[in-house]
């Protein structure tokens, strides 16, 4: 007859080899690992296992609420001392079927740290054009490490069950292969940008000093520096001025404004014939703006937008009341707004698409001028920009979306979109409107509403009416008929 000594000297090294395998386990995992009778048994093996301080119990989410299942776990710091008890027994300790994901994620770690460190060491808008193919080589490692990364993700994916510490490791891990990810496709975009700006400002310093007024000539130039392919395409994009070498920095200028280097478009500037100038002035000027240097571009507003204003000939309407306010779109509600809509002429610019005003609608984008279009004295053929990275504040807005008369007047301007926005209502009134509070509101995703009316008296209730339709706002200018 089997005694309970016996019994337990006999289950003892069982319970033991299977908690250690399992690491993470129920009652009905035990039994099935251990080959025990029923949980009966199970639950009196793993009352003594907590007893030793071996293993821990969490109550798991359950359907019947009165039986919640209790997910045990071997506690750390006592893995060796289960091996040891094992080897007293004569039994080898068994693997943990953690090793191979812990592997795995080790070796993930290591390669995704020497990714992210050969990423670290490349800012591209400092090399000079001997530096550009070593960084290139280092982008194609850097790359290949992350794939590798992938792979030992997926390994320990693999060899992981639940939903446990190894899993947030996991899910950490691949977080931070996201982001190396992200990293890599910016910086291959930012060293094809600063291959263009070399090119250019190379071609550019050439072109000062020799002045090519063929593209064969051109064709010698490029060539000392660029393979075949890219002297031709360069050569389809500056073809169309060598009819006129005067405009040839302009069409360079062009191309340079889409790598948002500043010191490259200031090169071709100070280069440019002055018809072609003023207009280059205005581009860069919502360059600026666009990469975030927004009190930059303010301080030069007036001389450029007025210099501007006369070729695109905005001509202000001295004979109606003019109300501009900064609004929330949120809340903004058409049976609020329709009284106001039959009291005055009103203008609507907003973050936002208002999907109960479809007629007259102008998606407001960022764009530039070409300076060498026949039509520049009606602002020319406009070309949407790249989008342009800003360094500091609120995220710009690309697109902005206008109503009313006011889209008329916006349809002359080009650049940012809350400069467009401003410089048409700047052409509303001779007199100065607060240009910088306009686009500020605008780049932090409020609204502006103008009101128009040929009634003199209207300015003095403009404040009130708005509000009734819109909320609380913020008057920027008032003016009446004059």
């Amino acid at each position: 007859m089997t005694t309970r000594r016996g019994t337990q000297h006999t289950l003892k090294p069982k319970v033991l080899t299977a908690v250690l395998n399992l690491q993470r386990f129920t009652a009905q995992d035990l039994v099935s690992a251990a080959k025990l009778r029923d949980r009966k048994q199970a639950y009196a093996q793993l009352q003594t296992l907590q007893e030793d301080d071996l293993i821990f119990g969490e109550n798991m989410a359950s359907e019947r609420a009165n039986r919640p299942t209790v997910l045990y776990q071997v506690r750390p710091e006592k893995i060796q001392e289960i091996a040891r008890t094992l080897e007293e027994y004569g039994l080898p300790a068994p693997e943990p079927i953690t090793k191979e994901k812990d592997e795995a994620l080790a070796r993930a770690d290591n390669l995704l740290s020497d990714a992210e460190g050969r990423l670290s060491t490349i800012k591209p808008t400092h090399l000079k054009r001997s530096d550009i193919d070593e960084a290139a080589a280092q982008l194609e490692k850097a790359g290949k490490l992350l794939s590798d990364v992938d792979i030992e993700l997926d390994t320990a994916r693999m060899e992981s069950e639940g939903y446990g510490k190894g899993d947030q490791e996991i899910a950490q891990m691949a977080f931070r292969l996201d982001e190396g990810r992200k990293t890599l496709r910016g910086l291959d975009k930012a060293l094809r940008i600063r291959r263009t700006v070399i090119s250019l400002t190379e071609f550019l310093k050439d072109w000062i000093k020799k002045r090519p007024s063929t593209v064969e000539e051109a064709r010698k130039l490029l060539q000392k520096r660029e393979g075949m392919l890219a002297t031709e395409l360069v050569l389809d994009v500056l073809a169309p001025a060598f009819h006129n070498p005067e405009l040839m920095p302009a069409v360079l200028a062009s191309q340079a404004i889409r790598t948002n280097d500043l010191e490259l478009i200031s090169r071709c500037l100070m280069e440019l014939s002055q018809e072609a100038h003023t207009w280059w002035r205005y581009n860069l000027l919502n360059t600026k703006y666009l990469q975030g240097r927004f009190e930059e571009a303010y301080e030069k507003w007036p001389d450029v937008y007025f210099e501007l204003a006369k070729n695109a000939q905005c001509v202000a309407d001295k004979g109606r009341a003019t109300g501009i306010y900064v609004f929330d779109p949120k809340d903004m509600k058409l049976e609020s707004l329709l009284p106001l809509m039959r009291k005055y002429d009103v203008s609507i610019v907003s973050p936002h698409t208002l999907d109960f005003w479809t007629l007259n609608e102008e998606i407001v984008r960022p764009l530039l001028v070409d300076p060498l279009s026949e039509a520049r004295s009606e602002a020319g053929p406009l070309t949407n920009t790249v989008p342009l990275s800003q360094t500091e504040g609120s995220g710009p807005l690309w697109i902005l979306y206008a109503y009313g008369p006011l889209t008329a007047a916006i349809r002359q301007w080009p650049g940012a979109p809350p400069l467009r926005v401003a410089a048409s209502v700047d052409c509303l009134r001779p007199e100065r409107i607060d240009v910088p509070k306009i686009a500020n509101a605008l780049r932090d995703e409020k609204g502006v509403v103008v009101l128009e009316t040929r009634d003199p008296q209207a300015h003095h209730v403009f404040r009130t009416d708005v509000e009734t339709a819109l909320g609380d706002v913020c008057e920027i200018a008032s003016f009446a008929r004059v």
